[in-house]
């Protein structure tokens, strides 16, 4: 009696934590257009003399509301909680394909499994057997494949045997191949291409955006 109690119990827990949006708020997928202006409202725009909505200040890009939740399970194109909007503090765990997986908007803490892909924000330690693809990443993101920053505010050091890939990194990038378009730090590998910034590359061959290639060493400013 009593373990079924516990397993009832569990059922509800993890449906509600699956599927409970919050109630009275609607949630939109990122990109989608909404009645609400795109980005997070800032306090200076309230009137202070009506109550505030304090859902304003958690609002994707898209508009959709931003919700919190410390673990989360992936299985290909499936996910607990269900919704995308979602961030998670804590760990996830990903068992997903690389464009088949179930990316949240942001995932601070381990986020480890197969392929860990977000709509915005990874930061923590990433490691995942295929890929890391973010829009910015802090920390470690460690993959069998490639790493793949689309942002220009990473923080971190990238390591992967096939590429490694940043618009804008401060840190490392450790791979046969490695690009970022604004790079302060250093790049290790066989191939190795920045367009401007500051910092070192140890490499096969060296393309620093200056119109001059280098082998072995390269700077890059």
């Amino acid at each position: 009696m009593k373990k079924s109690m516990i397993v009832g119990a569990v059922a509800i827990l993890s449906a509600a934590a699956a599927f409970g949006q919050g109630r009275g708020r609607q949630v939109f997928k990122p990109g989608e257009t909404t009645g609400v202006e795109q980005g997070r409202v800032e306090r200076s725009q309230y009137d202070r003399t009506r109550p505030v909505d304090r859902g304003d200040y958690d609002r994707t890009p898209g508009g959709g509301h931003i919700s919190m939740t410390p673990i989360s399970l992936t299985v290909l194109n499936w996910g607990m909680p269900y919704g995308r909007n979602w961030a998670i503090c804590g760990l996830r765990l990903n068992l997903g394909l690389p464009g088949i997986t179930h990316p949240y908007e942001s995932v601070y803490g381990i986020d480890a499994g197969l392929s860990g892909e977000t709509f915005g924000e990874s930061g923590g330690v990433l490691v995942n057997v295929f890929n890391n693809t973010a829009r910015d990443m802090y920390g470690i993101a460690a993959a069998g494949l490639w790493n793949r920053a689309t942002g220009t505010d990473s923080v971190a050091l990238q390591v992967a045997p096939v590429f490694n890939s940043s618009e804008g990194l401060d840190g490392m990038q450790i791979g046969i191949v490695n690009r970022a378009h604004e790079l302060h730090g250093v790049q290790i590998g066989l191939v190795n291409a920045a367009v401007h910034g500051g910092g070192l590359q140890i490499g096969l061959w060296n393309d620093s955006g200056n119109g001059v290639g280098s082998p072995i060493i390269g700077i890059v400013y």
